[in-house]
Protein backbone atom coordinates (compact mmCIF):
# COMPACT_ATOMS: atom_id res chain seq x y z
CA UNK A 1 0.00 0.00 0.00
CA UNK A 2 1.46 3.35 -0.85
CA UNK A 3 0.89 5.79 2.32
CA UNK A 4 2.20 9.17 0.39
CA UNK A 5 2.88 10.38 -2.60
CA UNK A 6 5.54 13.76 -2.94
CA UNK A 7 6.27 15.15 -6.46
CA UNK A 8 5.68 17.57 -8.61
CA UNK A 9 1.84 18.21 -9.73
CA UNK A 10 2.19 17.88 -13.69
CA UNK A 11 -1.39 17.66 -14.38
CA UNK A 12 -4.72 18.90 -12.61
CA UNK A 13 -8.25 17.46 -13.91
CA UNK A 14 -11.48 18.01 -12.08
CA UNK A 15 -11.67 14.18 -10.96
CA UNK A 16 -7.90 13.12 -10.86
CA UNK A 17 -4.46 14.75 -11.19
CA UNK A 18 -1.12 13.03 -12.72
CA UNK A 19 1.94 13.78 -10.14
CA UNK A 20 5.41 13.53 -11.51
CA UNK A 21 7.71 11.52 -8.66
CA UNK A 22 11.05 11.01 -10.76
CA UNK A 23 9.77 11.32 -14.53
CA UNK A 24 6.85 8.38 -12.95
CA UNK A 25 3.85 10.11 -13.62
CA UNK A 26 1.05 8.64 -10.40
CA UNK A 27 -2.62 8.80 -11.16
CA UNK A 28 -4.40 9.90 -8.07
CA UNK A 29 -8.23 10.41 -8.16
CA UNK A 30 -9.50 13.47 -5.51
CA UNK A 31 -12.75 15.33 -4.62
CA UNK A 32 -13.73 18.67 -5.99
CA UNK A 33 -12.94 20.36 -2.67
CA UNK A 34 -9.15 19.24 -3.06
CA UNK A 35 -9.24 20.29 -6.31
CA UNK A 36 -9.61 23.70 -5.00
CA UNK A 37 -7.47 23.44 -2.77
CA UNK A 38 -4.27 22.42 -5.03
CA UNK A 39 -1.57 24.83 -6.02
CA UNK A 40 -0.65 26.01 -9.53
CA UNK A 41 0.60 22.62 -12.00
CA UNK A 42 4.51 22.66 -11.70
CA UNK A 43 4.17 22.83 -7.57
CA UNK A 44 5.43 20.94 -5.28
CA UNK A 45 2.90 18.83 -3.30
CA UNK A 46 2.33 15.76 -1.17
CA UNK A 47 -0.98 13.08 -1.30
CA UNK A 48 -1.94 11.16 1.49
CA UNK A 49 -3.32 8.42 -0.61
CA UNK A 50 -5.63 5.01 -0.39
CA UNK A 51 -4.85 2.46 -2.38
CA UNK A 52 -8.81 0.92 -4.14
CA UNK A 53 -8.40 -2.68 -5.55
CA UNK A 54 -11.09 -4.38 -6.38
CA UNK A 55 -11.45 -6.94 -8.99
CA UNK A 56 -9.26 -5.78 -11.54
CA UNK A 57 -9.60 -2.21 -10.59
CA UNK A 58 -6.64 -0.33 -8.64
CA UNK A 59 -6.93 3.43 -7.72
CA UNK A 60 -5.36 6.14 -5.64
CA UNK A 61 -6.95 8.52 -4.28
CA UNK A 62 -5.41 11.13 -2.32
CA UNK A 63 -6.34 13.77 0.43
CA UNK A 64 -4.33 16.93 1.70
CA UNK A 65 -4.01 15.67 4.98
CA UNK A 66 -4.10 12.57 6.88
CA UNK A 67 -7.51 13.29 9.10
CA UNK A 68 -9.39 13.16 5.48
CA UNK A 69 -7.70 10.01 4.51
CA UNK A 70 -8.77 8.62 7.66
CA UNK A 71 -12.31 9.89 7.25
CA UNK A 72 -12.45 8.45 3.51
CA UNK A 73 -11.07 5.23 4.99
CA UNK A 74 -13.97 4.72 7.73
CA UNK A 75 -16.38 5.49 5.20
CA UNK A 76 -15.65 2.59 2.97
CA UNK A 77 -16.01 0.35 5.70
CA UNK A 78 -19.54 1.07 5.75
CA UNK A 79 -22.23 -1.19 3.56
CA UNK A 80 -23.11 0.28 0.42
CA UNK A 81 -20.58 3.19 0.57
CA UNK A 82 -17.95 3.17 -2.08
CA UNK A 83 -15.11 5.08 -3.33
CA UNK A 84 -17.68 7.24 -5.62
CA UNK A 85 -19.94 8.25 -2.09
CA UNK A 86 -17.33 8.74 -0.15
CA UNK A 87 -15.33 11.06 -2.23
CA UNK A 88 -18.71 13.06 -2.11
CA UNK A 89 -18.75 13.09 1.61
CA UNK A 90 -15.51 14.66 1.57
CA UNK A 91 -16.53 17.21 -0.77
CA UNK A 92 -19.32 18.26 1.52
CA UNK A 93 -17.81 18.09 4.62
CA UNK A 94 -13.70 18.15 6.32
CA UNK A 95 -13.14 15.45 8.87
CA UNK A 96 -14.16 17.92 11.97
CA UNK A 97 -17.37 18.65 10.13
CA UNK A 98 -18.69 15.38 9.70
CA UNK A 99 -17.97 14.24 13.05
CA UNK A 100 -20.22 17.08 14.06
CA UNK A 101 -22.72 15.83 12.28
CA UNK A 102 -22.79 12.63 13.21
CA UNK A 103 -22.10 13.27 16.74
CA UNK A 104 -25.81 15.61 16.62
CA UNK A 105 -27.34 12.75 14.55
CA UNK A 106 -28.05 15.56 12.18
CA UNK A 107 -29.75 13.27 9.31
CA UNK A 108 -30.93 16.17 7.21
CA UNK A 109 -27.08 17.63 6.95
CA UNK A 110 -25.64 14.41 6.18
CA UNK A 111 -28.57 14.08 3.45
CA UNK A 112 -27.00 17.15 1.92
CA UNK A 113 -23.99 14.91 0.41
CA UNK A 114 -25.29 13.97 -3.36
CA UNK A 115 -26.34 10.38 -3.61
CA UNK A 116 -26.84 9.90 -0.13
CA UNK A 117 -30.77 9.21 0.84
CA UNK A 118 -32.16 8.97 4.65
CA UNK A 119 -31.01 5.64 5.23
CA UNK A 120 -27.79 5.99 3.92
CA UNK A 121 -27.39 8.80 6.22
CA UNK A 122 -28.88 7.13 9.17
CA UNK A 123 -26.36 3.62 8.65
CA UNK A 124 -23.47 6.49 8.28
CA UNK A 125 -24.76 7.64 12.12
CA UNK A 126 -25.17 4.73 13.33
CA UNK A 127 -21.75 2.63 11.92
CA UNK A 128 -19.33 5.64 12.09
CA UNK A 129 -20.06 6.78 15.95
CA UNK A 130 -18.50 3.70 17.01
CA UNK A 131 -15.27 4.22 15.57
CA UNK A 132 -14.75 8.08 16.49
CA UNK A 133 -13.81 9.60 20.08
CA UNK A 134 -16.52 10.85 21.76
CA UNK A 135 -14.09 13.14 23.64
CA UNK A 136 -12.61 14.89 20.49
CA UNK A 137 -16.72 15.24 18.96
CA UNK A 138 -17.35 17.00 22.28
CA UNK A 139 -14.43 19.68 21.71
CA UNK A 140 -15.56 20.06 18.15
CA UNK A 141 -19.02 21.13 19.08
CA UNK A 142 -17.95 22.99 22.26
CA UNK A 143 -19.77 21.43 25.15
CA UNK A 144 -19.60 24.29 27.36
CA UNK A 145 -22.39 25.59 25.77
CA UNK A 146 -25.85 25.49 26.82
CA UNK A 147 -27.98 22.69 25.04
CA UNK A 148 -30.54 25.32 24.67
CA UNK A 149 -27.93 27.14 22.00
CA UNK A 150 -26.98 24.22 20.44
CA UNK A 151 -30.25 23.79 19.58
CA UNK A 152 -31.04 27.17 17.97
CA UNK A 153 -27.62 27.09 16.34
CA UNK A 154 -28.69 24.15 14.80
CA UNK A 155 -32.08 25.36 13.83
CA UNK A 156 -29.98 28.60 12.49
CA UNK A 157 -27.74 26.09 10.47
CA UNK A 158 -30.46 24.73 8.65
CA UNK A 159 -32.13 27.88 7.44
CA UNK A 160 -28.63 28.64 5.71
CA UNK A 161 -28.06 25.72 4.01
CA UNK A 162 -31.71 26.27 2.89
CA UNK A 163 -30.57 29.54 1.75
CA UNK A 164 -27.60 27.34 -0.73
CA UNK A 165 -24.77 28.16 1.60
CA UNK A 166 -22.64 24.93 2.23
CA UNK A 167 -21.67 23.74 5.54
CA UNK A 168 -17.87 24.99 5.55
CA UNK A 169 -18.73 28.33 4.92
CA UNK A 170 -21.77 28.35 7.45
CA UNK A 171 -19.32 26.76 10.43
CA UNK A 172 -17.02 29.24 9.13
CA UNK A 173 -19.40 32.24 9.44
CA UNK A 174 -20.52 31.52 12.92
CA UNK A 175 -17.07 31.43 14.55
CA UNK A 176 -16.92 33.74 17.22
CA UNK A 177 -20.43 34.15 17.71
CA UNK A 178 -20.98 35.36 21.61
CA UNK A 179 -22.85 32.90 23.28
CA UNK A 180 -22.78 34.22 26.76
CA UNK A 181 -24.21 37.24 28.23
CA UNK A 182 -27.64 38.07 29.43
CA UNK A 183 -29.02 39.08 25.75
CA UNK A 184 -31.02 36.63 24.57
CA UNK A 185 -29.93 34.34 21.44
CA UNK A 186 -32.23 33.70 18.58
CA UNK A 187 -32.00 31.85 15.32
CA UNK A 188 -32.07 35.21 13.78
CA UNK A 189 -29.52 36.71 15.54
CA UNK A 190 -27.73 33.79 14.55
CA UNK A 191 -28.51 34.16 10.92
CA UNK A 192 -27.77 37.87 10.99
CA UNK A 193 -24.00 37.38 12.73
CA UNK A 194 -23.43 34.41 9.94
CA UNK A 195 -24.90 36.46 6.46
CA UNK A 196 -22.24 39.64 7.56
CA UNK A 197 -19.07 37.24 6.88
CA UNK A 198 -20.27 35.02 4.28
CA UNK A 199 -20.48 35.65 0.08
CA UNK A 200 -22.45 38.51 -1.62
CA UNK A 201 -23.58 39.84 2.15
Amino acid sequence: MIGFIKGKLAIKLTEYVLVDVNGVGYQIFISPKTLLNLPKEGNEIIFFTYTYLRDDSLRLYGFLNKEDKKMFENLLQISGIGPKVALAVHSVFNSNELKEAILNQDVDLIRTIPGVGKKTALRLILELRGKLELPELEKITRAEIPEKVLVIMKEAKQALRNLGFKPSEINESLEGFPTEGEEEITVEKFIRYALKSLRGY
